[in-house]
């Protein structure tokens, strides 16, 4: 009979053997890629999340799936792609019916409440709007326990001592940085130098980039400053040892080629998760997986039931055992974020293919880094005739529809191979494999979608009355998303 028993125990789900649920909070970065001291950036200071990593499990290949605000948090909120939503394009409210975690938690006994950025959908401010809920549309709120007003993150606090103590509790924390609108308090209280600041190959190493390199450094020192008071404040609770702390971001570095784009320098983000109860400190993981995929991992370890509709997989099995496989595909998306696209990327260990359905149109950015002084500035070169083509992306006129790398020998996706024959059988695999996402996981909606450019793609000026997406004649989907609260304005340039 002990052994009877004893083969069930062990054969039980991971979490299963686990006595109290652990308390869950999610400190979420806004446009940040792996730019920190424990992943090798030594210039930058990150000395709270360098613990963090150094006390728990740090992984090097972890994905978004969009490299825009609200389509990516729909994704990793609800563990669904994208493309199988309405909510896959920037600014468009979460489809009725979709659960997002904490809906998922509540069957469980959690609390759950979110502070600070959320952006499923609408209009959020950067700027604080004391007074007003923060964007969550009709269909999201009730999944919530409790929400902070728009931009206030320092809420977290007064939200966290209010929580009911006889449950457990997930927070989500929503920080602003690095998302341009750069913040005087971060640039003055962690200054960088453009000494301090290492430029990727895809940038020009010139003083303006260097400059706007150096002020999202400092954006980073300052959110790490505010996540050591949330750690703390879980140690003196006595909370440490069971709560599944996870620091990671809705996309990468809000530069050219970064922001929007389906490179890993758009789509490659950390993720560092510390629980005393389940993980071993100083672990390093390198298999792939995709932020889709941390809705059913935590549901996985709360006990809990995943929504129909969840596309995601557990990695839990990775918190006991760091050398575990990760995936073998990880997928990217870019629909309508200010300019219209509809581009789709599927990457192994080492290719990435990328097929855009608008090869005859220039690379489709966001308005913050058109305007940026970075942008701005590699420009200028550019119609001087001074940037050279790995550096040209964003310029050009048009594009190849295939893209095929080989990261192995290029990681940062410089040199196009797509149409080099000694590859045809790597690329005929990965199409296979992107075929399959876009018929079976993003179907959403495909490439005759299309929405209005809400404003210019070379100048970044506007040239609609809304910032919202509007459907060209002929396309059918959702047409408008209302700002955050009808209590607030729409925003004036």
């Amino acid at each position: 009979m002990l052994r009877i028993y004893l083969f069930i125990l062990v054969s039980l789900p991971f979490i299963s053997i686990n006595a109290t649920p652990p308390n869950i909070v999610w400190l979420i970065a806004d446009d940040v890629s792996p730019d920190l001291g424990c992943y090798g950036r030594e210039s930058i200071r990150t000395p709270h999340l360098d613990k963090l990593a150094a006390d728990g499990l740090r992984f090097d290949r972890m994905f978004s799936q969009f490299a825009s605000c609200s389509p990516s948090r729909a994704s990793f909120f609800s563990g669904r792609y994208p493309g199988s939503m309405d909510a896959g394009d920037m600014k468009i409210p979460l489809d009725d019916g979709v659960a997002l975690l904490p809906a998922m938690l509540r069957p469980a006994g959690y609390y759950s409440f979110n502070v600070g950025k959320f952006h499923i959908g609408g209009y959020e401010s950067k700027r604080p709007r004391p007074g007003f809920l923060l964007h969550y549309p009709e269909n999201v709120r009730p999944q919530f326990d409790a929400v902070s007003t728009v931009g206030v993150v320092e809420e977290w606090e007064a939200m966290f001592d209010a929580r009911p103590k006889d449950r457990p509790f997930f927070m989500a924390v929503g920080f602003h940085e690095a998302h341009r609108g750069w913040d005087p308090k971060a640039i003055e209280e962690f200054p960088y130098s453009e000494d301090d600041v290492s430029v990727p190959p895809f940038l020009a190493d010139i003083p303006e980039v260097r400059d706007d390199l150096a002020k999202y450094y400092s954006e980073i020192s300052y959110m790490d400053a505010k996540i050591g008071a949330i750690l703390a404040k879980l140690d003196s609770e006595g909370l440490r040892d069971n709560t599944v702390v996870m620091f990671f971001s809705d996309h990468g570095l809000p530069f050219t080629r970064c922001k929007t784009q389906v490179y890993d320098s758009g789509l490659h983000v950390p993720l560092i998760a510390r629980w005393p109860n389940g993980i071993a400190p100083g672990g390093v993981h390198s298999g792939l997986w995709e932020l889709v995929d941390l809705v059913p991992t935590l549901c996985e370890l709360a006990g809990a039931k995943p929504a129909n509709g969840v596309q995601g997989k557990s990695f839990a099995n990775v918190f006991k055992d760091p050398g575990a496989p990760g995936k073998q595909y990880v997928f990217g998306e870019r629909n309508m974020h200010d300019t219209d696209d509809h581009v789709r990327s599927v990457r192994s260990e080492w290719y990435q293919y990328i097929e855009n359905a608008y090869p005859d149109e220039m690379m489709a950015n966001a308005f913050d880094l058109i305007k940026s002084p970075a942008q701005q500035a590699m420009r200028a070169l550019y119609e001087a005739g001074k940037l050279p083509p790995y550096q040209s992306h964003a310029f050009v006129t048009s594009r190849p529809a295939v893209e095929l790398y080989d990261l192995e020998s290029d990681p940062h996706a410089l040199y196009n191979i797509a149409d080099e024959p000694e590859y045809g059988d790597v690329r005929a695999q990965m199409k296979r494999e992107l075929d399959r996402y876009n018929s079976d996981l993003a179907n959403r909606f495909g490439p005759d979608r299309r929405y209005f450019d809400v404003g210019d793609r070379v100048t970044g000026k506007r040239i609609r009355d809304s910032q919202f997406p509007t459907l060209r004649p002929g396309s059918t989907g959702p047409a408008y998303s209302s700002p955050d609260s009808p209590k607030i304005p729409f925003p004036k340039e």
